[in-house]
């Protein structure tokens, strides 16, 4: 048995046998220590290509983030004040249903408004892999604030090294599930997990609300489901969604660990 290793870190092992017979020589150490050599030298490669793709796809966040924030941010910001200046500018003798209308409209924008400040937000500070669990409770935090939703998360494992590909998938699932718990089930009590192993990430959601029947959602609008089965498959995922009337829903997230079977 041989190890390979770069630097301070353990590649693994290389195991072979020798006939009884048959000593081990000088060309025999040779090989292994060529064949030690490529092994190492690949697993720095991959390395490397794995921290460039994970600086550009650090580079394109913030510039999103940034385009965000000096365009549909600001956008959203002049439309609200506008409408209320214009709101406040309509005769009293003809305010009546127009001035409500306009005052929605108003609202929806402030609304809009603050979740692309949330996203700005998540695009420039959720970087790293270590950031998913706090990420997440700060997430069901601010979502459930004002609402009389209990929640309660759990994470076990480590996330290291994984994608930020997947940790996005992970808090766009985790955040659709939730918003459609707090829209549509009428729940009292939500529980998210995560859990890491050596072999795959699962993310489970989990309400106590109204539930459904699965066939009946067929043909409806499900852009936020779709949405989140895209993004899961996109990282070689799947999800799944349990659900029965009066027992709730529960969506999971299964999703194998590509750093690990990067670099082990």
């Amino acid at each position: 048995m041989y190890s390979t290793s770069t630097g301070w870190r353990s590649m693994g092992f290389l195991i072979y046998s020798i006939h009884p017979k048959r000593g081990f020589y000088r060309i025999d150490r040779i090989l292994l220590l060529f064949i030690s050599a490529v092994i190492c030298q690949c697993g720095k490669q991959n390395r490397v290509r794995y921290e460039m793709a994970q600086s550009l796809h650090n580079d394109m966040r913030r510039k999103l983030a940034q385009d965000m924030h000096d365009g549909l941010a600001q956008q959203l910001f002049f439309l609200s004040a506008q409408l209320f200046q214009l709101k406040r500018a309509i005769p009293e003798e003809i305010r009546g249903t127009l001035a409500e209308r306009l005052g929605q409209m108003e609202e929806r924008i402030k609304w809009c408004h603050q979740e692309a400040r949330h996203t700005i937000t998540h695009l420039r500070q959720f970087r790293e892999s270590e950031q998913i669990a706090e990420a997440l409770e700060q997430l069901l935090k601010r979502m459930t604030a004002g609402t009389d939703l209990q929640i309660r998360f759990s994470a076990k494992g480590h996330v290291i090294e994984e994608e930020l590909m997947v940790l996005d998938a992970i808090y766009r699932m985790v955040e659709e599930a939730t918003a459609n718990a707090i829209k549509h089930a009428r729940a009292q009590n939500l529980s998210v997990s995560v859990e890491a192993s050596s072999v795959q990430v699962k993310v489970r959601v989990k309400d106590d609300g109204i539930g459904f029947l699965p066939e009946e959602r067929e043909g409806a609008n499900t852009y936020g489901v779709t949405g989140m089965k895209e993004r899961i498959n996109e990282v070689g995922g799947t999800l799944h969604i349990r659900s029965k009337p009066q027992e709730g829903t529960e969506v999971t997230a299964i999703i194998p660990r590509r750093g690990v079977e990067m670099f082990g």
